[in-house]
Order: C-alpha cells, then structure tokens, then sequence
C-alpha cells in the first residue's frame, strides 16, 4: 500500500471568542494543534501517554482478523514505534451500533475516566446526517474540550463503500471549534485509485473494512499525525491552552448529561416492571414505570431485537407529546443499543418520565417485551444522588462467626462528599438476631446467630440526597467444612517460558464453588515471576532466573479458607521436565529422596547411571544389571542441579536433574 501524506486543510468559521485564543502559531491547516503538541511534548519526555478510541463497531474492530490489525491498534504501534520511550496505553472505546447521541452520554464512563491525553471520535457512519448529528457532536466535543487535563481531541470521518457518511454534519462543529479531523471520507478514493484496487475491496460488506481497510484509516491517521509532529515546537514545557469555548453553534444542552441505570435511580411508579441487569424489563401491555428527573433534555437507551417476543413501549414527558419506540426488528444483527430522545427544550426544573408498554406491537411482533438500558439527562441536570457501593453483594458466614462489609468505595457523581452511611437490617430468618456493630460510619461487623439468609441494605447521602439501597446477602450455616487445597506436584520449567499452575484437584466436602489463590512464597534473588489471567483453578506462569521457587495455593469455598499447599518449581535455562530417551523415562524431576527410572522393556546387559555437578563432577556413580525399573538413591546429595547420564552399552541419554 503506498503511504499518502496529505493534509487535510479545514477552513474555519469565525466565531465569537476566537481572538482571545492565547497561542495562535498552534493554528496548522486550520484547525488549532496545541492539545496535539502537549501530547507530542509529553510522549519525546517518555511520560505515559493514554489514548482512547471513541466510536462504533469499525473502532471496535468488527472485520479485523486480529486485534493487532484494528485500526485503532494500528495508531497505538505508530505512537509506540514514534516514542519508545514513552509509556502508550491504549483505551478501545467502540461499542457497536452506537452513535455520537450515545456517545455525549457515555463520555464519563468509557472516556473521561481514563484521564486521557489524546480521544479519537469516530461516529461519521453510524450518525445519520442532519441537525441531530451537528447537535450530539457538539456536545461530544464540547465535553472533551472542557475535561479535566484538556485532552487533544481527533476527529475521524469515515464513510460506506456506497458514500454514505455524516462527515458534513459533523465537520461543521470540526471547523467551528478548530479541531483536528482526519477525513478517510474525502481521501480514501484517491487512495485505492492509486494503489489499483477499487473502493468496495477495503470493505467486507460496504460498511466494515477489512484488515486493508483499516490499514487506510490507521495509514491516513497517522500521516496527519507526522505532519502535525513536524511541527512540534522546541520545547520540553507544556503549552498553554486557552479553555474558553466559544459559544455554542447549535446548544449547550448537551455540555452536562448523566446515564442512570437502576443502581442510581428508583422509579416513583413501577407497575409490572423489574429490574434486569442494569436496567429494568416489562413484558406485558399496560406495564408502566415513572421517573422524576431534572434537566432540559430527557432520553432513554433501550434494546432492539430480531425476535417477535419484543414490542413497543409509549414514553413522555408529562405534558409533552407522546413518542413510541419499538424493540422489534428485522435486522440481522443484534442486539442494538438504540438511543430515544423523549423530550428536549425543556425548563429548568424536575420532569416526570412515563414509559408504558403499548397494546399494539411493531409490524410482525407477537409480544410486548421491552429492555430498558439506561435513564439519560442533560442540561441543568441538577443535583446527582451519590451511589453506595458495598465492598461485597454477598458473604457466607458461620452461625455466630463474625463478617465485615465495607462501603468506603462509595462516592457522589457530582464531586460532593458523602455524609451519611445508613446500614439497614432488610430481612432475616424468623426468631434470629443478626448483631450488626459500626466500627466507624462505613464499615459494619454482623454476627448472625441462626442459619439462614440475611439480607443488609447500604445508603449513602451527599447534602441534597440519598443513593439507592444496595442490598448484601448474607448465607449463614451451622457448620462448614474447610476446603481443602491442593497445589499439584512439584516440577521443573524452563525460564522465560509460560507454564501452568494448576489446583483441580482441590476440593470441598460441602461441594461449594472454589475460588483459587496463587502467591509466590520464595524465589532466587533478584528473580521476576508473573502472574497471568487465571482461568479457574489454572493460572500461567513466567519466571526469569535459574533457581527454586516456591509457590504457595489458598482455596476458598465462601465460608472460610483452607490450609495453604505448596509446590515447588525448579526452573533452568534449559528444560529440566521429565524425559525420556531410548524408551527410558526418569521421574520426577525435581526429585526428593529417591529418582525413579523407568523402561519401557527389560534393559539387558550392564546399564551404568552417573549423576554430575552442572560444571561436570562426577557425584555418584551406581551400575546395574538386567533391568527395567530401577529406584535410584538421591539422600547424599546436595540441593541443586545436576547432570544425570543413563548408559546402556553404547547408548546414553543425559538430561539435567534437580535434587530437592
């Protein structure tokens, strides 16, 4: 593929605030570069440099082969290769099906959390052209603009193999507020024409790319980002960035939103609804929940559906128009996340928010099931409820043992302090005590003194409000029996090389669930070892260094620990696994006491067994006659590695031992 350098040039609109911008040699091709200098500036100091990819399935990845081939990752190598020094960690925040409308509401989330340095935005696809996408990407970009840290923002235009694209709409808040875009829809075409290929070959079905494709984007990407880099004033100091935006093309509405899920919000009317996941779900007509919510703007995400069982739900403001959304649909793929805007323009103050289930269903639907995801305001949106979070929703204790909970992860959405914890005994077994002591306002101890559930409910309260009760379970039993863990036998590995940790064969007299706990008890001086992922009772390990290493493995049933077991690993250089050669296996290896050597026939004539120091002395030598099973004594030598040679005639295998 050959390499485009090309600059897109943008030309701006004038807008009211722009001669107050404070350093304007960082205006390259239109649009203002300082926030792309501060991360250039940081990433030449080697400090760590976080980027995160905001968009819909194509930034996700969808019709990449591998994650390494998204274009996202494409970028991240580019930074990597550009500033070894620095540190480059790499958000993938693409969800799907999702446009910038969802985006606005789930910046805080999936974006902003991170502290990022640089966001890419990618939604010029799933956005349909129009006013609503010029207004839902302004208050994207408007919220990148003011975050906290003032992350460089670059804004990507794609577009289908058929041409459809909302870059016009989109590019109008690009020019307005001087952000860098890099518009793949302008320039792909020249592109594949150059390089002999046509336009629908980059896509797997018009809409996704394939890895060609997302080699495009990352290849246009990144020659804006080398031109900008050209640039990069001398300097090791951060440049000063004028925060004043301008003021809005279209609203500032969207400057402040917030997503609710039912953790942060209760209804003050559910008939027929519950809550399911993170949301709520109705499934028969006449089925309706209320919400109060304050703000100018009020829209819901719910779930679309290729399947009949799904309906249609009524939502309004009260004293607004009435809007349906359906959850059925004919599409292939799913499900979708789909966002409704119920009611914007409204006054400043609290709203009601009905949604009821319709008895008429969408076109080919059976049934009335509806998936509501998430609650989403803007706007003056008000005081936020803080939100409990319990350091656990479940504990098993044994009667009259003592547990602790804790709820100091707690906090208030708005940056206020939470004032108030409240605990709250919500149920528990006829005739029990549950003795439920503070030890300071966020934590309890229970002490349950019957077998039974219990149920504990946390609240917190900021100044204006109390958060949602979070309920912990508590199972208690009369007795238990403890768990027993079982670490495996001990072995040999080679350094620099995954191997496995495995506990299956722990075990439970109870038959409950195990959880597995892996620590590193000894290792050789200045070793390194790693823990990867586990997956159940198996869990990858890496060492760096010759030696012996101890690990230690702890399983838990729920109710208390058992004894910790220990194996031990000895790692080489090279392999010290047990081997076999001429139909002879040696084993184990580590060994204690005593080496068992093992052929798979009977072995005649002399067969003569040498055990030598790593640098060749000879330690032991015993011979033997007529054999094919031989215990060889191992007492008189020292920890450590060796050499063992078996002999047989002219035949002879060696292999390395280590001797515990």
């Amino acid at each position: 593929m050959k390499k485009f350098i090309t600059l897109l040039i943008l030309v701006s609109a004038t807008f009211s605030g722009l001669l107050s911008q404070t350093i304007k040699s960082a205006n390259l091709g239109g649009y203002d570069t300082t926030r792309l200098y501060n991360v250039f500036i940081k990433a030449m100091r080697g400090d760590t440099i976080t980027i995160v990819y905001l968009g819909g399935s194509i930034t996700q990845g969808y019709a990449a082969s591998t994650e390494a081939k998204r274009w996202a990752n494409r970028v991240t190598a580019w930074w990597e290769a550009r500033f070894p020094a620095a540190h480059i960690k790499m958000v993938n925040a693409g969800i799907g099906g999702t446009g910038s409308d969802i985006g606005m509401f789930r910046l805080q989330r999936d974006v902003l959390k991170y502290n990022p340095d640089l966001v890419f935005v990618e939604f010029s696809v799933n956005d349909a052209q129009g006013t609503w996408a010029t207004t839902s990407m302004e208050g994207l970009i408007r919220q990148l603009l003011k975050a906290k840290g003032y992350p460089a923002v670059v804004m990507l235009m794609l577009k289908q193999a058929n041409g459809t694209t909302a870059k016009a709409s989109h590019q109008i808040i690009g020019n307005y507020y001087k952000v860098p875009m890099v518009s793949f829809a302008d320039l792909i075409d020249s592109a594949v024409t150059n390089d002999g290929i046509s336009l629908e070959s980059i896509f797997v079905d018009g809409l996704h790319p394939n890895d060609a494709g997302m080699q495009y984007i990352a290849t246009l990407t990144t020659d804006e980002l080398e031109k900008v880099y050209t640039n990069v004033p001398d300097t090791s100091q951060l440049l000063v960035i004028d925060s004043t935006l301008p003021q809005p093309y279209v609203s500032n509405t969207y400057d402040n939103t917030y997503m609710y899920t039912n953790t942060t919000l209760v209804p003050v009317v559910s008939t027929g609804w519950e809550q399911s996941g993170s949301g709520w779900v109705a499934k028969n007509a006449g089925d309706e929940i209320v919400f109060e919510i304050e703000g100018n703007s009020i829209a819901v995400l719910f779930s679309k559906h290729n399947n009949a069982q799904w309906g249609s739900a009524e939502m309004w403001v009260e004293g607004y128009p009435k809007k349906t959304f359906d959850a059925y649909w004919t599409q292939t793929w799913g499900p979708a996340t789909v966002f409704g805007l119920v009611q914007d323009q409204l006054p400043n103050g609290k709203h009601k928010l009905h949604i009821k289930i319709t008895e008429t269903m969408p076109a080919g639907s059976s049934g009335h099931t509806f998936y509501l995801l998430n609650v989403l305001k803007a706007g003056n949106i008000g005081n936020v409820a803080p939100i409990a979070i319990p350091s656990t929703d479940k504990i098993r204790l044994i009667k009259n043992s003592y547990g602790k909970v804790n709820a100091s992860k707690s906090y208030d959405s708005d940056g206020g302090s939470i004032t108030h914890f409240i605990w709250t005994i919500v149920s528990q077994p006829k005739n029990s005590l549950l003795n439920l002591t503070h030890i300071t306002n966020d934590s309890i101890v229970v002490q349950p003194n019957t077998a039974g559930v219990y149920k504990v409910g946390i609240q917190v309260s900021d100044a204006y409000d109390t958060s949602v009760m979070k309920i912990i379970t508590i199972e208690v039993r009369n007795e238990n029996h403890r768990p027993v863990a079982v670490a495996g036998q001990d072995t040999s590995v080679k350094i620099n090389t995954n191997f496995f940790l495995n506990g299956y064969r722990s075990n439970d007299l109870d038959n409950d669930d195990l959880s597995y706990t892996w620590r590193v008890i000894d290792y050789p001086e200045g070793s390194k070892v790693i823990f990867g992922k586990p997956n159940g009772a198996k869990i990858p390990v890496k060492v760096d260094r010759e030696g012996i290493y101890l690990f230690g493995l702890t399983v838990f049933d729920g109710f208390e620990n058992s004894f910790e077991d220990t194996l031990v690993v000895a790692a080489s250089v090279t392999s010290v696994a047990n081997a076999s050669g001429n139909n002879i296996l040696v084993y184990p290896n580590p060994a204690r006491n005593l080496l068992n050597i093992k052929a798979s026939k009977l072995v005649s004539g002399k067969i003569i067994i040498e055990v030598f120091t790593i640098d060749g002395k000879l330690c032991v030598r015993k011979d033997y006659k007529n054999s094919s099973y031989i215990q060889f004594p191992l007492s008189n030598l020292k920890k450590g590695f060796y050499w063992i040679k078996i002999t047989n005639g002219e035949e002879y295998f060696k292999q390395k031992l280590f001797v515990l």
